[in-house]
Order: C-alpha cells, then structure tokens, then sequence
C-alpha cells in the first residue's frame, strides 16, 4: 500500500457474498489444485496507507464455506509500515467428510482419500515477508489413503496398491488415538519471496496437517 500515491485511511471495509480461488500446479503430478471459498464474507477495519496515523494495526475478520462444503472463520491481524511486514492469522475450519477434500489432496498429495472424517481444525500462525511459524491442530478418525503415481509414459496418475498399504501403515490414523492427548503440530516455514502471502499461509498449514498425519518431508517428496 506505500506505493499508492493517493493517501486513504478507510475506517471499515465490508466484504459481501464473494468468491476467491487459490490454484497451484504441482510438480509431481502437473496438475493444479484449487483452494476455493464460497460466500466470503468479512470486515476490514483501519484500511489505511498513512504512516502517520495513530492506529497502525489493521485487522480483518473473514468468514466463508471452504470448498463450499464447510465453514471457515479466520481472523488476521496487519501491523502496517512494520519492517518485515509482520501479520498473524488464526483461524477454525468445521468438520468435514475426508473424501471431500479429494479435490485437493489428489492433485496436490498426491493422494487419494479413501475414508475418514475431519472433525474440525485449528491454526494459530505468526509471519512475515520471510517466514512463517505457529501452529496446527487436526482433528480427524478413520484415516486411509490411497497412494497415487504416474507410471512411465502415462496420462494419469492411478492408485499403487503396495505403496498406499505401506502408507497406511505409517500414518497416525486418528487425531487423538483412544485415549491419548491431542496432537498439536509446532510448524516452521521459509517464505518464497515469488510466491504470495496466501501461499505462505496455505504451504504452512499444509506442512502442519503433513505432520500432524505423520508424513515427514522425505516420504512427502517420494
């Protein structure tokens, strides 16, 4: 916003009835997943441009049907001029059943899930034009996945029996297992300064839900 010329300062900002979608292409499958939001709707308050200004906090409150298939409430806070662009977001999804977000994870994973619920997910971060650190909590029961990969020469990427049943063995299926205590994932991540701030948010809550099922990096990038 320093590199508007026109000086504002915008007590409240109202958001109604809107859509966004976030598409990323990924380079194991080379196809594109998209993160939508139906029905957004939100307020914006202290929009403003003024680095004279009293108030230099500006928050935003923003609620919407991810995937238009349960809701999503997050609220951010932008602490504005600060030096490394410093914001947090928190934020609550409602339950959802696992095999509706297909859509993401089978592009994106790649995976497909074959059962399971989400029970509702938490996340608390803190970022800035560099990185981003907080974390995540997921709730989910009765986890299986289904591995997929593309063979030599092929279209498609298809389901890998052998590899889908290691993987169920490897994952933590249910968060929390019987009576053990919730898991809650720590998350640290790099920024790429070429990529938005939407995707530092959604590439960090995507690492904690990655660890959170018990998927390390290396096993994630095979």
């Amino acid at each position: 916003m320093d590199d508007i010329p026109l000086l504002f300062n915008i007590k409240k900002v109202n958001i109604r009835n809107s859509f966004v979608e976030y598409k990323e292409r990924s380079h194991i499958t080379r196809q594109a997943g998209k993160v939508q939001f139906y029905n957004v709707n939100g307020t914006i308050t202290n929009f403003t441009n003024d680095k004279r200004a009293a108030n230099k906090v500006m928050k935003a409150l923003v609620t919407s049907s991810f995937l238009n298939k349960t809701s999503l409430k997050t609220n951010w806070t932008f602490y504005l001029f600060h030096p490394r662009g410093r914001f947090d977001v928190s934020g609550t999804i409602a339950a959802i059943d696992g095999q509706a977000l297909n859509p993401l994870a089978e592009p994106m994973g790649p995976a497909s899930i074959e059962d399971g619920q989400m029970n509702g997910m938490s996340f608390d971060l803190h970022g800035n034009d560099y990185s981003m650190d907080g974390n995540v909590k997921m709730l989910y029961e009765d986890l299986d996945v289904a591995i997929l990969e593309k063979d030599k020469g092929a279209a498609e990427t298809d389901k890998k029996f052998l590899t889908s049943l290691l993987a169920n063995l490897v994952i933590k299926r249910s968060n929390p297992k019987g009576d053990d205590e919730v898991r809650v994932q720590q998350v640290n991540l790099s920024r790429d300064i070429n990529r938005s701030l939407f995707n530092l948010c959604w590439k960090t809550i995507f690492k904690g839900i990655r660890g959170t099922i018990g998927i390390k990096q290396a096993t994630a990038a095979k």
